[in-house]
């Protein structure tokens, strides 16, 4: 029914389902990896290989996989077997990880309010390093993911991609 607050109990055992799969499916990842390397489209065709990428990316809970596969999509986005954009939103995410700042601007947050790009390493050079790896122009990337989750974008998004500067004492 519409209008309904979701059950606490029935949102807590989702979650928990949903976990579990991705944990099964992030280990069977993991086995073809080992196995036969990364899953390019020539091997396995555009959609799995997508999917495969899609796992990994989202595979937040087993950092050490995603920076090994991160290592073995790089040589394949920079001869085209693989998308460019796929290795440019894994290093990104792999990045922010890390605690480290990204440098394609593929993440960003949504805080029950206006959307923004986490900060980028350099970013008068950003726009330069999406186009290497096929990605347009970070303000449009800006404005789609604004219109995808219904927000706005925060006025200050520009601002925010600056890296902050660290305090010595």
């Amino acid at each position: 029914m519409s209008g309904q607050k979701p059950d606490k109990e029935q949102l807590a055992a989702d979650l928990k389902a949903m976990d579990a799969i991705d944990h099964r499916d992030t280990e069977r990842m993991k086995w073809i990896v080992a196995k036969f390397g990364w899953p390019t489209p020539k091997m396995v065709g555009q959609e799995a290989s997508f999917n495969a990428w899609l796992l990994v990316q989202h595979a937040d809970a087993d950092h050490p996989f995603q920076k090994r596969c991160l290592r073995l999509i790089e040589p394949l986005a920079r001869s085209n077997v693989v998308p460019g954009s796929n290795y440019a939103y894994l290093y990104d995410r792999v990045q922010v990880g890390d605690g480290k700042l990204q440098r394609f601007g593929a993440q960003g947050k949504d805080e029950n309010g206006p959307a923004w790009i986490d900060p980028v390493e350099d970013p008068k050079k950003v726009n330069e390093y999406r186009k290497q790896y096929g990605l347009g122009p970070l303000e449009e990337y800006a404005k789609m993911l604004a219109d995808m989750y219904h927000d706005k974008l925060a006025a200050d998004w520009r601002e925010r991609l600056k890296p902050q500067k660290s305090k010595t004492h």
